[in-house]
């Protein structure tokens, strides 16, 4: 799996949390359903955590340009932040880090398709075993 894809598939997991959440306030939901729909919540709240790890994972991992991707998503917050400080007190300082944002953010994009997606190992911590080694 790719790395954009991943990406997608978490923000598609985000939203059908809200779905469910929404349901779940819902005063016409029956008790059969309202237990359906809390382990389809715990399970999607799962795979977004489990996904989301991955991904911060992955963009801390891989580099472009000698900084993460994840270093570069900062730097395209920062850019899109200033640009509206900027915006009305230099207009054109405001459209350069608009620029350097957008520039930044297709390499980024770009980027997301050609990364594939990395798990991070999980560390054995000491004095803690495992149901395999009873």
């Amino acid at each position: 799996m790719k790395l954009a894809e991943a990406i997608l598939e978490r923000d598609v997991l985000k939203h059908r949390l809200e779905a469910l959440e929404s349901r779940l306030s819902s005063e016409h939901t029956s008790s059969r359903h309202r237990t359906q729909w809390l382990e389809e919540l715990q399970y999607t709240a799962s795979q977004v955590r489990d996904l989301s790890i991955a991904i911060d994972w992955t963009e801390s991992n891989n580099s472009l340009y000698q900084l993460s991707i994840s270093g570069h998503r900062h730097k395209i917050q920062a850019n899109f932040y200033l640009a509206k400080v900027f915006e009305k007190i230099d207009p054109d300082k405001a459209d350069e880090l608009w620029h350097s944002a957008m520039e930044d953010f297709k390499v980024i994009k770009a980027a997301t398709w050609i990364v594939d997606l990395q798990i991070p190992r999980t560390q054995k911590v000491p004095g803690k075993q495992t149901e395999e080694e009873y």
